[in-house]
């Protein structure tokens, strides 16, 4: 449906005031009318369900035009197309984070199958690192290795 309207009519995503128009009948609609979970299928009616869904996708696909070309837009690029492998090897990280937290001291147990953040903010972003830059090394490396050894 999207590339036979694009055929038509190329969208730029490029409009700013469009862009922040589209933020507030998101944050409007979620703060003064209620959130909605499509897992439940739990909203309010089609025509809020279009709508802030429609205003959602014009305001992301403003923000990754604009992230497009700098670093984080590569470094986003590079999560999406190792997400196979980030999604594999994320519990390897969580591992490596709480056996690196148990040599420094820190109670991590090793054990738990998903990392323990508890409330603590700092710990969940230290796990989330983990969970993302080790799988990326790991497949760069085996990567790197592969082409040592295919040469």
């Amino acid at each position: 449906a999207y590339g036979e309207l694009h055929f038509y009519y190329p969208f730029k995503f490029d409009n700013k005031y469009l862009a922040f128009i589209a933020l507030l009948i998101v944050y409007h609609l979620t703060v003064n009318v209620g959130g909605m979970d499509l897992n439940r299928n739990d909203y309010r009616d089609v025509g809020y369900l279009s709508l802030i869904s429609v205003s959602a996708l014009y305001a992301i696909c403003y923000f990754s035009k604009k992230i497009e070309n700098s670093v984080a837009g590569s470094f986003l690029d590079k999560c999406g197309k190792e997400s196979f492998h980030i999604m594999a090897l994320q519990f390897v990280g969580f591992k490596c984070c709480a056996l690196i937290l148990m040599m420094l001291g820190i109670n991590a147990n090793i054990a738990l199958l998903c990392p323990y953040a508890g409330n603590c903010n700092e710990w969940l972003l230290i796990y989330f690192l983990f969970g993302l830059l080790i799988p990326i090394m790991l497949i760069s490396l085996f990567r790197k290795l592969k082409m040592l050894i295919i040469k």
